[in-house]
Parts: structure tokens; C-alpha cells; sequence
């Protein structure tokens, strides 16, 4: 999925500037992202790589990464599950479920 930065609302870990923060309401979940920073020119895949926990914990973490540490182009990409959204959803799951 191609994405711009500028489309959605996230946020650089403070301490490691090359891990963007997001939460999943700001992103369709997707195995894969193209993001785009308008205000660099520069375009980044970021490809999933695991989770932090299960699907329906509002702890858990989606972790993407793009690059090499061995080239030092490795940038992470963390998308936060949001409590209310993982409920939501959680529900939604079950009904589809139970309506078979």
C-alpha cells in the first residue's frame, strides 16, 4: 500500500529517531507499506515482520522494517493497537463467528 507521511498522524521515538510510531487508526493493517515523506523525496518500503503479542490484545505491537542495519538504512515503522479499536474489532470477530 502506498501512503504519504503526511497522511496520517505519527511520531518519532525520541530516543531512537530511526522507529516511527503510529496506532492503528491511522493505518489499514497491510503486510506492506510504500511510505513517502513529502518532505524529504524520500520513499521507504516497510515490510511486516512480527507482532508483539496477539491479534486482539490492546498492548500489542505491529512491527514493519525497511533497510539493512548493515547498510544503516534500516528504519522501523511501529503501529500501536488502540483499546477501543481492538475491542471493536475483537466483537466484530466473534459475531462473524458465532453466524456460522
Amino acid at each position: 500500500m502506498k501512503i504519504s507521511l503526511a497522511s496520517f498522524q505519527w511520531s518519532l521515538d525520541p530516543l531512537d529517531r530511526t522507529k516511527i510510531h503510529t496506532s492503528e487508526s491511522q493505518l489499514p493493517f497491510d503486510t506492506e507499506y510504500e511510505i513517502h515523506s513529502p518532505q524529504t523525496g524520500v520513499t521507504k518500503i516497510f515490510r511486516f515482520s512480527h507482532s508483539t503479542g496477539p491479534e486482539f490484545d490492546p498492548k500489542t505491537r505491529w512491527v514493519y522494517h525497511t533497510g539493512s542495519k548493515l547498510d544503516g538504512d534500516e528504519f522501523t515503522l511501529i503501529v500501536h493497537n488502540e483499546a477501543h479499536v481492538t475491542m471493536q474489532r475483537s466483537m466484530e470477530y466473534l459475531k462473524a463467528k458465532l453466524a456460522h
